[in-house]
């Protein structure tokens, strides 16, 4: 049987922390944000700007999700070893 790394298990903590830190600045402020940001700013060109910010909104939590994913095969590949 295998032992269990604890480097393992506080590398897949630190990165849950970091996959719900990115989610929720991404969804809680950053796209909403971008929504705000086009009725608000009186210009043309405002959907640049809305544009950018739900780009970057979107980087982040494309980002979240990558972490989530990486924390679940951490996770499961050191479960399985014990």
């Amino acid at each position: 049987m295998a032992e269990i790394s604890m480097a393992d298990l506080e590398l897949a903590n630190r990165l849950k922390e970091a996959h719900g830190i990115l989610a929720s600045i991404a969804w809680a402020t950053v796209m909403p944000l971008g929504a705000v940001l086009i009725r608000v700013i009186p210009s043309s060109k405002a959907w640049l700007i809305h544009g950018a910010v739900m780009g970057f909104g979107l980087a982040l939590f494309t980002s979240a999700f990558g972490l989530g994913i990486r924390d679940i095969l951490i996770y499961h590949s050191t479960v399985s070893r014990a």
